[in-house]
């Protein structure tokens, strides 16, 4: 592993697949958004720490992997709260299972309401994600919330399902699902 301080708030992390085999690292698990990934990257902000004089205290991370053909390269980069753009244009709800989508889907349908929004559903690790990128009302929003919950980062997790993930209705979910499953 090579650590490179770019600048006081930014570092480069390079790990070589070498690096990845000696730890017992697998690609999947540098992707992920689970608790097996978030002590490895606390264990690399220690590293950075004590090679770099990098401290971390309470500030926000905007954490970059770059998977390149010889492992990952990681850029981190302290990012003051008042710099943070948040995209409520794009959005991604997570179902745990198929049933409490279909739940919010009868709502929907004993509601009356009409979704013209353009919706996708994904399954990735068995959990069902719903995607739009268009804005939808607080109404609505408090409603998927109820069934679901919001991703933060939905615009890069994103990305994750585009590539890892498995459609289950590309395009109108929503309605797809009403007319298909709810009566």
């Amino acid at each position: 592993m090579k650590f490179e301080k770019i600048t006081d708030n930014k570092i480069k992390i390079s790990l070589t697949s070498e690096d990845m085999d000696m730890n017992n690292i697998s690609k999947n698990i540098l992707i992920s958004d689970n608790f097996i990934a978030h002590p490895l990257l606390q264990s690399f902000l220690e590293r950075a720490e004590q090679e770099l004089n990098f401290k971390v205290n309470d500030e926000n991370l905007l954490v970059e992997i770059l998977n390149v053909n010889d492992g990952f390269i990681f850029t981190i980069t302290k990012v003051n709260s008042d710099y943070l753009i948040y995209d409520n244009s794009h959005f991604v709800y997570k179902f745990e299972n198929f049933n409490n989508f279909l739940a919010f889907c009868t709502y929907i349908k004993n509601m009356n309401w009409s979704v013209f929004e353009d919706f996708c559903l994904f399954i990735y690790n068995n959990v069902y994600f719903l995607i739009s990128s268009n804005n939808i009302s607080p109404d609505f929003n408090f409603v998927l919330s109820e069934f679901g919950k919001k991703i933060n980062s939905s615009y890069l997790f994103e990305g994750i399902l585009n590539e890892y993930g498995k459609v289950i209705f590309g395009r109108d979910a929503i309605n797809t699902c009403i007319n298909l499953f709810v009566r």
